[in-house]
C-alpha cells in the first residue's frame, strides 16, 4: 500500500517526468533480460529525463561535485586513448558513448537522494524482488533442467535463466547481489533481535553463494565471492577465523 501511495502521490503531483524516471528505475534490472539494445535505450531515456528535470527546476548545481567530475575526467582520458590509437574508428563510438554512464551515475544519486531518500526504498525493493526471483528461477532450473519460462541452457553445466539462449545470468548476478544482500540487511537490522537477524543474513549471503557457483561461470563466482569477503568483514567483525576458513573452503 505505501508503494501504491507514493506512486499516485508523485502522479497526482503532475511531476510526470519524475514520475516516469522512478518507473524506469524500479524496472530497471528487467531491462537486462529483454536485451541490450532496451537496456541502453532505458539508460539514455533515463538521462534524458534527468537533465531534463535538473535544468527545469535549476538544479544544475548538483552536477558541481567531485564525483561529476572525476567521471568526466575520466571518460576525457578513454577518448584522448582513443585519439591515439592505431584505429580510433573502431572503438571511438563505445568510447564516447560512455557519458551516458557518467550521467546514469548522477541520476541514480539525485532521485535517491531526492525528497529525504523518500524513493531510495521504493526503488531497492523492487531490484531486490526482481533478483530474489531470478534466484528462484536458477534454483528451478538448477533442480528441473528448464526455467519457469521454460528456457534451456545449451551447455551441460551452466544456467541460463532469464536470458534465454544467451549465458550471461552471470553478469547479471554479480551486479545486483551486493544490492539485494545490503538491501535484505538494512530490513532485518530494523527488527529488536540482533543475534536473529545476523543469522538470517549469514543464511541469505551462503544461499547467494552457492546459486552463484550453480550458475557455471567461474570468473563471475569469483567477483562475487570477493564482494561477499569485503561485505562479510565490514557487516560483521567477529568469527574473523571462522570466515577464512569457510571462503578458502569455497576457493
Amino acid at each position: 500500500m505505501l508503494i501504491t501511495e507514493k506512486i499516485f502521490n508523485i502522479f497526482f503531483k503532475k511531476d510526470y517526468l519524475q514520475f516516469f524516471a522512478i518507473i524506469l528505475l524500479c524496472a530497471l534490472p528487467i531491462f537486462f533480460f529483454i536485451g541490450t539494445g532496451i537496456l541502453n535505450l532505458g539508460v539514455i531515456i533515463l538521462d534524458l529525463i534527468f537533465i531534463a528535470e535538473i535544468i527545469s527546476k535549476k538544479r544544475l548545481y548538483f552536477l558541481r561535485n567531485y564525483i561529476f567530475y572525476s567521471l568526466v575526467i575520466l571518460w576525457l582520458t578513454f577518448l584522448i586513448n582513443i585519439i591515439l590509437s592505431i584505429d580510433p574508428t573502431n572503438s571511438f563510438s563505445r568510447g564516447f558513448g560512455f557519458i551516458r554512464f557518467i550521467f546514469f551515475v548522477m541520476l541514480l544519486i539525485y532521485y535517491f537522494n531526492l525528497d529525504n531518500q523518500k524513493y531510495k526504498n521504493l526503488i531497492l525493493t523492487c531490484w531486490s524482488i526482481i533478483f530474489i526471483i531470478t534466484c528462484v528461477d536458477l534454483l528451478f532450473e538448477f533442480i528441473t533442467g528448464k526455467n519457469l519460462l521454460g528456457f534451456e541452457s545449451y551447455i551441460v553445466g551452466r544456467l541460463a535463466g532469464f536470458f534465454n539462449d544467451e549465458l550471461i545470468i552471470g553478469h547479471f548476478y554479480y551486479g545486483f547481489v551486493l544490492i539485494a544482500t545490503f538491501y535484505i540487511l538494512q530490513i532485518l537490522s530494523k527488527k529488536n533481535e540482533k543475534n536473529f537477524s545476523k543469522n538470517f543474513i549469514y543464511l541469505f549471503i551462503f544461499i547467494f553463494l552457492i546459486i552463484s557457483f550453480l550458475i557455471g561461470e567461474r570468473s563471475n563466482f569469483i567477483k562475487v565471492l570477493m564482494m561477499i569477503l569485503i561485505f562479510s568483514f565490514l557487516f560483521e567483525k567477529k568469527f574473523f577465523k571462522l570466515k577464512i576458513l569457510l571462503f578458502s573452503i569455497f576457493f
